[in-house]
């Protein structure tokens, strides 16, 4: 049974799991180079009637849609079941976006009026990504390419055609790939998959890294 839906597991497990899940969206924001705020309690709260919930995150990342960028974190269990009335084990394709759009209804318009962007960082346990987390992982993945390749004193854009340089591309997209790769692992051990190794899928995505940089910083010496 995943953490989330049996109901002998530890609820100690379970904030755990989430608790790692955001300690993998600051990690990525940290190699962005992307200030990132773990505080609940001094983020802006919507105001709902008998209701205190709060987004988990806050990034100094201006935007044009705010000053800064608000994300709150969930896990589902894309598999549901109440007894008589549904079978146990019943697939809902929809509970993710369900919960997207249920999300943006709590949290977006309030932080629209603080100027800030709401993202709703949504994700199932079985590694699922919902369409804004994925667009912000991919998000911290540029500026991390892009830190990178200031580190290293190379053009993000190629001087002949104006446009992002093939080895900025590839770098990037090696960004994309492991972003995506740790927040899938998070999600699944969140949901009680402990059979998961903590680090194998994205060891090889920084060796990946490492190589796609020297590729491009070669490429620069021989230009």
């Amino acid at each position: 049974h995943h953490a989330q839906t049996c109901v002998c597991h530890s609820r100690s497990a379970y904030h755990r799991g989430h608790e790692d899940l955001l300690a993998v969206w600051k990690e990525l924001s940290v190699c962005a180079g992307v200030p990132a705020t773990i505080l609940p309690s001094k983020l802006p709260r919507p105001v709902l009637t008998g209701d205190d919930r709060h987004a988990d995150i806050k990034w100094d990342l201006p935007t044009r849609r705010g000053v800064a960028v608000v994300g709150d974190k969930s896990v589902i269990h894309p598999f549901v079941g109440k007894g008589k009335s549904t079978p146990w084990g019943t697939y809902k394709p929809r509970k993710l976006q369900e919960r997207v759009n249920g999300k943006n209804r709590i949290y977006a318009a309030f932080h629209r009026e603080q100027n800030m962007q709401f993202v709703p960082l949504v994700g199932t346990t079985l590694g699922r990504l919902g369409a804004d987390a994925v667009a912000m992982s991919w998000g911290l993945a540029h500026r991390a390419a892009e830190k990178m390749f200031m580190a290293k004193g190379l053009d993000t854009v190629s001087p002949t055609t104006g446009k992002y340089s093939p080895q900025f591309l590839q770098l990037r997209s090696r960004f994309e790939h492991r972003n995506t790769a740790r927040l899938s692992l998070a999600l699944c051990r969140a949901g009680g998959s402990r059979g998961l190794p903590a680090s194998a899928p994205h060891y090889r995505a920084d060796a990946d890294l490492l190589e796609a940089l020297e590729v491009a910083s070669s490429s620069r010496r021989r230009s």
